[in-house]
């Protein structure tokens, strides 16, 4: 109501108002999904793959070859906490004001 008091356009209450109170919930929903990404790529190579870790995880299992398989497991961990990381410093750089870090 304030934007429109004060005759700002809806491209201007967007980009000013609305874009900027939304930042946290988008990069909330970032981090969810930056992690269920990974899960998502591994099991996608379950299904179809024919080379990377998912199918470098079923291959080690088939296998029994157990440093493989959790050197696979532990990999694909550190990539979605990196992914995770990499979102909460964007979060940090793009919105400072938010203060659930």
């Amino acid at each position: 109501e304030l934007s429109k008091s004060l005759k700002a356009g809806y491209l201007q209450t967007f980009i000013k108002i609305r874009f900027p109170s939304a930042l946290p919930y988008i990069f909330s929903g970032a981090k969810v999904a930056v992690t269920l990404a990974v899960i998502g790529v591994v099991i996608g190579e379950f299904v179809g793959g024919s080379d990377g870790l998912g199918s470098l995880l079923m291959i080690a299992n088939s296998q029994i070859n157990s440093p493989l398989a959790w050197a696979s497991l532990v990999f694909l961990s550190f990539l979605g906490i990196l992914l995770y990381l990499l979102v909460v410093v964007a979060e940090q750089l793009i919105i400072p004001w938010n203060e659930k870090h």
